[in-house]
């Protein structure tokens, strides 16, 4: 239910209420897991909140670190490193541990996890201030079967640093 609530404010932009569900999911759990760390910062960068969202994402970072040590072949400690080094502004880092994601699971491998991926990378691309690339992914994305429609680019607030964007517009209206 928490991440119901979560979604519906994090969609209404009500980024306070949205922060302050996952705090109080994070009071009665005791610890923060890799999805609270991650929707924190997220929420975080939301707020313009950018040096509480790195205290997040650095988290999610060293998390993401000691699993890869223990387990490299893991794919979920990698898919939070690249998420953790996007919102951190690495963008080095996450090119890098982005591909070796990729490596470990091609898209041919799961398309479903593969369009899922894409998705995640759109958004941290955006974190990136890397928009062309961003609108670039998203007209693959858009192409192909996947969970993104352009309703969702209207609706999703992860979209709204690049909405008026010429480029977005008019990617918009190529499959709308």
């Amino acid at each position: 239910m928490i991440w119901v609530r979560l979604f519906d404010e994090y969609m209404n932009r009500n980024y306070q209420n949205a922060f302050n569900i996952i705090s109080e999911y994070t009071a009665k759990n005791i610890s923060d897991d890799s999805q609270v760390l991650f929707y924190k910062g997220r929420v975080a960068l939301a707020m313009n909140q950018r040096g509480l969202a790195s205290s997040y994402f650095d988290s999610l970072r060293i998390l993401g670190l000691q699993g890869e040590r223990t387990t490299p072949e893991n794919l979920v400690f990698h898919n939070y490193l690249f998420k953790a080094y996007a919102g951190l502004g690495m963008k080095e880092k996450f090119e890098k541990e982005y591909e070796l994601l990729d490596s470990l699971m091609s898209f041919q491998e799961d398309v479903l996890a593969g369009t899922d991926r894409m998705l995640q990378k759109i958004e941290c691309l955006i974190w990136l201030y890397e928009h062309d690339l961003a609108i670039d992914l998203i007209d693959k994305t858009l192409s192909i079967p996947s969970l993104l429609t352009v309703n969702r680019l209207k609706l999703s607030p992860i979209y709204d640093p690049i909405r008026d964007n010429p480029k977005f517009q008019k990617v918009l209206r190529k499959y709308d």
